[in-house]
């Protein structure tokens, strides 16, 4: 008897506790599909396809359904700052207002419709970067994944350095002397 009274008890428990998650989801309001991706000379950067220096980078913000955002604002943030403080980055931020078609074979659907705005090459140091865009019609901030202000895009800019290559050059070619000259050595010795 008791442990039948226990197992009605932890039933509706487990019912009070469903009921308004069940509810809320039925008349919660969707948020649009959004993604943002770096681009650079047509290939999607992220961490493990690193960006290079010397060129520009764009800041490409899809949306689900044209008219759903009229205006982007994408942050570039650096490493250092984290995501939920991009407004304090340095760096100041570009607004896009033209809806454009979203570049393929980069995680972008056919109801996309994207925004994009150019990063000056000069703006990047090596390391680890963040866009930040923040979706915007008529003047209010578009609900994104929730957050209700952002969504975000790591990816890394490796430098490349000429003292590297030099570097990569010499030890190959050293290494070669070393096995040239010891080859040599032991033909004299023999």
């Amino acid at each position: 008897m008791q442990s039948t009274q226990l197992g009605i008890s932890v039933i509706v428990g487990l019912a009070l506790i469903a009921a308004p998650l069940a509810f809320s989801n039925v008349f919660a309001e969707s948020a649009p599909n959004t993604k943002v991706r770096a681009i650079q000379a047509g290939n999607s950067l992220d961490e493990s396809n690193p960006g290079v220096l010397g060129v520009d980078i764009d800041c490409v913000a899809g949306i689900e359904g044209s008219g759903t955002a009229d205006t982007v604002k994408c942050y570039l943030v650096p490493d250092g700052i984290s995501t939920p403080d991009y407004a304090t980055s340095p760096i100041p931020p570009q607004t896009s207002t033209t809806e454009e078609s979203c570049p393929s074979g980069v995680g972008f659907t056919g109801s996309d419709v994207c925004f994009s705005t150019t990063f000056d090459s000069s703006l990047f140091t090596g390391g680890h970067w963040r866009f930040v865009a923040v979706y915007y019609n008529n003047g209010q901030i578009v609900d994104v994944k929730g957050s209700n202000e952002w969504t975000n895009h790591s990816f890394f800019v490796l430098p490349e350095s000429a003292i590297g290559i030099i570097a990569l050059v010499g030890s190959s070619l050293a290494v070669l002397g070393g096995y040239s000259f010891l080859k040599n050595t032991k033909k004299v010795s023999t």
